[in-house]
């Protein structure tokens, strides 16, 4: 007994020794990370302090008054408090949580955040590049306020995830999904004056497959911004009442980083939602009878009544619908 009570305390000594060490190297590598996002030119980042509890299982950090500025464009966040969580056994597998009010700081106004819950979960493949396995954020209740004349714009649940495809050499499969979506009154007042339409969009979804350059890992972006060599939307859709939009197609860069292939496009109650965009000064006051026309010459399915399918084109770094040219096709990489 005696033997075991020595090899007991010998193993917890060691264990003990490995979570203080492990927790410098992870104070250490937070320090790290920070100075280097400053010295970068691009973020200024304030706090007041940091901390890292947990023994003996877990690795806790809590940042205290958190704040993150992009220098360029002045868009700011800041949270009273901001907590990373990670297994002493499992340190290759985060967890991110924020507290229930956070701001935003958009061209001098603010912005409130609030949610019931928000977390999100990272994972990287334990090798030396670290590379990315998967990630996911899930927020309950968020709504944000003041975007605008005191309006908030608020949904049920947010959820967005994204992992290492696996028969797609720098692969991710990337799905998102907003719930129960509440327009501002005054949103909905103009889109929909006869009030028509539910108060709620009840989804939007997106769900494909977006291949890289290059892999996501540590060394990513080293020797140049991570460019999009392919996308492939296997589904993207809204639904507000009896209204309802779906994308699906392939685009792949060509030589020159453009985007080519093409996405087809439905809308269920196209007509309305055109008056919609109308209303809503998207469109030309006259012109919406002009692009009602020019939508029923390059209907692809005139046989469903109020249903528009039309495919975009992306073609010698041109976009068109039919024969009609809509520009320049989008820059998938630099």
């Amino acid at each position: 007994m005696r033997w075991l009570t020595i090899i007991v305390a010998t193993l917890a000594a060691l264990y003990g020794g490995y979570w203080v060490y492990t927790r410098g190297a992870v104070e250490e590598g937070i320090a790290t990370a920070l100075a280097e996002a400053e010295a970068s030119g691009r973020v200024e980042i304030s706090h007041a302090g940091w901390s890292t509890v947990g023994f003996p299982s877990r690795f806790d950090t809590t940042f205290e008054a958190l704040r993150i500025e992009d220098r360029a464009t002045g868009l700011a966040w800041q949270a009273p408090w901001f907590q990373v969580f990670a297994l002493a056994y499992r340190p290759n597998e985060v967890i991110a949580v924020w507290p229930e009010t956070q701001s935003l700081e958009v061209a001098g106004r603010k912005i409130t955040l609030t949610t019931e819950r928000m977390r999100a979960s990272a994972r990287v493949r334990a090798n030396a590049a670290l590379s990315f396995q998967r990630a996911t954020l899930e927020v309950d209740a968020p709504r944000l306020q003041g975007l605008a004349d005191g309006t908030d714009l608020a949904m049920a649940r947010l959820l967005a995830a994204m992992r290492a495809a696996p028969d797609v050499a720098n692969g991710y499969d990337v799905f998102a999904e907003a719930q129960s979506l509440v327009l501002p009154a005054g949103w909905r007042e103009v889109l929909d004056p006869e009030g028509g339409l539910p108060p709620v969009i009840r989804q939007l979804r997106l769900d494909a497959t977006a291949r890289f350059d290059q892999p996501l890992d540590r060394f990513a972006g080293g020797a140049g911004p991570v460019g999009v060599e392919s996308v492939s939307v296997r589904e993207f859709g809204a639904h507000w009442g009896d209204m309802a939009v779906s994308v699906i197609g392939d685009v792949t860069a060509d030589a020159a980083g453009r985007a080519a292939g093409s996405l087809t496009l439905s809308v269920t109650g196209w007509r309305r939602a055109l008056k919609m965009a109308s209303r809503a000064g998207l469109v030309d006051e006259g012109f919406d009878v002009t692009l009602a026309t020019m939508g029923e010459a390059l209907d692809e399915t005139p046989q469903i009544a109020e249903t528009l399918t039309v495919t975009l084109v992306l073609d010698d770094g041109q976009a068109r619908l039919g024969s009609l040219p809509m520009g320049p096709a989008p820059v998938l990489r630099p």
